[in-house]
């Protein structure tokens, strides 16, 4: 599914798409363009299952468990907390938080628990 919330992207696409009917584009409502975002160059074309802008807070996370587990996989392979640190470019602290929650639970992340959590995020979201 896509979704695009910013009201301005709406407005823009709207009438565009009124205008082509008439044949007539003013510069006003010709001014969408697909840019994408920093994880896709376009946005009809995203392989992302939910847009970045509108759930920021699950991009995040998912890039936060991604660097947590590859701070996990180096560890294993020998390297020390201070030579992660340095390659990751965050604090010690950091690092240790990382390896803790790595040893203790690891999550995969498939379709199916993506789809559950955008389900739980909007349904929940819906309700209130």
């Amino acid at each position: 599914m896509f979704y695009i919330i910013r009201t301005k992207v709406l407005i823009n696409m709207t009438s565009y798409y009124k205008n082509l009917q008439t044949r007539e584009l003013t510069s006003d409502d010709s001014n969408y363009f697909d840019t994408g975002c920093k994880y896709s160059a376009s946005c009809l074309n995203c392989p992302l299952p939910i847009c970045v802008y509108d759930d920021p807070d699950f991009f995040k996370n998912l890039i936060k468990k991604n660097r947590n587990k590859n701070i996990f996989q180096d560890h294993e392979r020998g390297m020390s907390v201070k030579d992660l640190s340095l390659k990751y470019e965050v604090s010690i602290r950091t690092i240790q938080r990382a390896l803790k929650f790595s040893k203790s639970s690891e999550l995969h992340l498939d379709d199916k628990n993506i789809s559950q959590k955008i389900y739980k995020k909007f349904n929940y979201s819906s309700n209130s």
